[in-house]
């Protein structure tokens, strides 16, 4: 049976329906803050299979997926989202930001998802930015390409 959706529930569950594609074999950006509050939630086994995957900085972290996201449950949901601790840059999908030249940029995912983009999302990415702090994306950036396949804005 197909799911009924309105428009704020479109991209997550175009994400769904694609399997949750976005959280499979790449790297999430997360906020020191982020890393904190994702491992006080755990319990003991998931925490340290979720700081095994951590690859630590100064003042942010790079968690690799692998082949899927621990935090994705048996039906592509992310176990994360209800509990208000999704990192930032998977609320952001399918914008990302990234950089070019000197400039911090929003970029959008070339997935079913990215052709269901609101103004409010992009509205939402750029404070975001601003709140994360641009220098620190470089940095991320810097570290961490992207890999997957965006197109601009």
């Amino acid at each position: 049976m197909e799911k009924s959706v309105d428009d704020s529930d479109l991209v997550p569950y175009l994400c769904w329906k694609g399997k949750a594609d976005c959280c499979r074999g790449g790297k999430v950006f997360m906020t020191t803050e982020e890393v904190i509050n994702i491992a006080q939630s755990l319990p003991l086994e998931q925490r340290k299979e979720f700081i095994r995957r951590l690859d630590q900085h100064v003042d942010f972290s790079i968690y690799e997926q692998g082949e899927a996201c621990q935090f994705l449950d048996a039906e592509n949901f992310c176990t994360l989202h209800d509990k208000k601790l999704k990192p930032v840059e998977c609320g952001w999908w399918p914008l990302h930001a990234y950089v070019e030249g000197d400039k911090v940029v929003i970029r959008i995912s070339t997935c079913e998802c990215g052709k269901h983009i609101s103004e409010e999302s992009v509205t939402l990415v750029k404070k975001g930015i601003q709140k994360v702090g641009e220098d620190r994306i470089r940095r991320f950036r810097k570290i961490y390409a992207g890999e997957d396949p965006t197109r601009p804005l």
